[in-house]
């Protein structure tokens, strides 16, 4: 991995030779080691919950007196239906969402959210504040039976 933190990216040797002597061996095991624990921790993880999980990724410090500090985003899934398109998302603390999307399905087809269409009033959006989902459909849009939206974000 290179030491500018501009451009690291979690990438790990595939092949290694490891000296004979001992005490040299030590050196290569334990860096070899924080290769593969940095390289394991920068990647992005691919779990989707309906509580609150890490997602690997790290954004940039909003702190101009320390650079070097990341934040994590936050990922949360949320189900809903065509009885509940506003619903509270029950996050605290959030300074940035920096992911909004979704599916939902109309019982036959599935589309993505947002949805758009090549006519405008088909479109089905989403947006959120700093307490609600509000997922809104436009007078021809799909009829929406069920769906998740997830949020992926930045808390202080």
């Amino acid at each position: 991995m290179t030491a500018n933190p501009i451009h690291t990216t979690p990438y790990i040797e595939t092949t290694k030779r490891f000296p004979q002597d001992p005490a040299l061996l030590e050196g290569v095991l334990s860096k070899m080691y924080v290769d593969v624990a940095n390289g394991v921790n920068a990647r992005v993880i691919g779990i989707y919950e309906l509580a609150s999980v890490i997602t690997g990724e790290r954004w940039f410090s909003n702190n101009s007196s320390n650079i070097n500090t990341k934040r994590q985003t936050q990922r949360k899934v949320f189900q809903f239906s065509d009885a509940s398109l506003v619903f509270s998302h029950g996050l605290s603390g959030v300074t940035a969402f920096t992911r909004i999307y979704g599916t939902f399905t109309d019982g036959t087809l599935s589309y993505p959210l947002p949805y758009v269409s090549p006519t405008a009033a088909n479109q089905v959006g989403v947006s959120v504040s700093s307490t609600q989902v509000t997922v809104t459909k436009g007078a021809g849009a799909p009829a929406i039976i069920s769906g998740f939206v997830i949020l992926e974000y930045l808390q202080q």
